[in-house]
């Protein structure tokens, strides 16, 4: 065996236990980060748990919790903000109807649900109501930023100052890793009225997008 031969042998070598170094490293770091983002997932819903429990104590919160969490994995939505719609709009109220006839946690309507194709008698339904209205209201978002909040409730300011105000507060509540930085923003300040001259919370976080990655800790 010549020199440069032994050379490279041993330099394939060296490469082959730098590449499983590097490998188990990153084995490693997914790990930790999977177990930090089902922690911080674990803490969310226990927050949203509680809330719902305190607002309403017939709700079926563990229930309502995961649906939640589910509909805005898949529509990549902050279930932050998904959980201050159905507040505002039912008060976690399953069978909430509306002054014209909007149905459930979400209060869809009929045209609503036909668009999304959502059966209209099933509308009452915990996970189908949750999913189409996390649909809806991230479609919203994509398309009108901020002002999607409004435009899911038939484009009114004062409803989307109601929800911004709820999701600020459960965003400052949370006081672990925020799952978004007008979180970390809103712990600084307190929603103010729109006539008082200040900034309000619609202003402050009208660059905020409510996006959510699944199983992303921020």
């Amino acid at each position: 065996m010549t020199h440069r031969q032994l050379y490279t042998i041993l330099a394939f070598a060296g490469a082959i236990v730098w590449w499983q170094a590097a490998w188990i490293g990153w084995v490693i770091s997914e790990h930790d980060r999977l177990q930090d983002a089902l922690a911080h997932r674990a803490q969310i819903e226990v927050l949203m748990t509680d809330r719902i429990e305190t607002v309403n104590k017939k709700a079926p919160a563990e229930r309502i919790a995961r649906a939640i969490l589910d509909a805005s994995d898949r529509h990549r939505i902050d279930p932050l903000l998904v959980l201050s719609v159905i507040e505002t709009e039912s008060h976690y109220e399953p069978q909430a109807v509306g002054l014209a006839g909007e149905r459930g946690l979400m209060q869809i309507t009929r045209s609503t649900a036909k668009v999304l194709e959502l059966p209209w008698e099933d509308a009452f339904y915990i996970e189908q109501n949750i999913e189409a209205g996390s649909k809806y209201l991230a479609q919203h978002l994509r398309n009108n930023g901020h002002a999607g909040i409004a435009r899911y409730n038939g484009g009114s300011r004062a409803y989307a100052e109601q929800v911004l105000a709820r999701y600020q507060h459960f965003c400052q509540t949370l006081n672990v890793r925020s799952l978004d930085k007008v979180c970390k923003e809103s712990r600084q300040s307190q929603v103010s009225s729109p006539t008082s001259g200040q900034s309000t919370v619609w202003e402050k976080m009208s660059k905020n997008k409510f996006s959510w990655t699944p199983g992303e800790v921020r």
